[in-house]
């Protein structure tokens, strides 16, 4: 163990409580996953299998879509401290989780790119976080 391991040990970047993982298993625990059913389109939440309303009425330019989880309490957390704390090491968490979601769905997937950030906001950030999330 590094000296600097035990005069800082490493915190989970959610609860602060001394941790090996950026996410610790408790609050990892504490994510609403987005499990099935979910609309075959843009994998919203659906009380059964089919298509939601919103696909149905006014189909996306896309074939297929899916989240990981809902957009509350850890998840929200981590994405905000990842884009504006600048904690790439949580992106780069957050990314693994996803790859192993993604290759849990078994779509046929050629690409994963990431989607670009103007100039401006780049400069301000001084990452794409889209770039990290789809490298790992």
């Amino acid at each position: 163990m590094l000296l600097k391991e035990l005069l800082f040990p490493p915190r989970c970047l959610i609860c602060r409580r001394i941790s090996r993982e950026v996410i610790c298993s408790d609050c990892l625990s504490k994510v609403s996953l987005i499990k099935g059913p979910v609309c075959k389109v843009c994998g919203s939440p659906l009380e059964e299998e089919g298509l939601c309303y919103k696909c149905r009425t006014s189909p996306p330019y896309f074939s297929r879509a899916r989240s990981y989880a809902l957009y509350d309490g850890v998840i929200r957390t981590a994405i905000i401290r990842f884009k504006f704390e600048k904690r790439r090491n949580l992106g780069i968490f957050l990314g693994k989780l996803l790859g192993e979601f993604i290759l849990g769905l078994k779509w046929d997937i050629d690409f994963i790119v990431p989607i670009p950030l103007s100039k401006e906001r780049l400069r301000i950030r001084g990452f794409n976080q889209s770039e990290i999330l789809a490298a790992e």
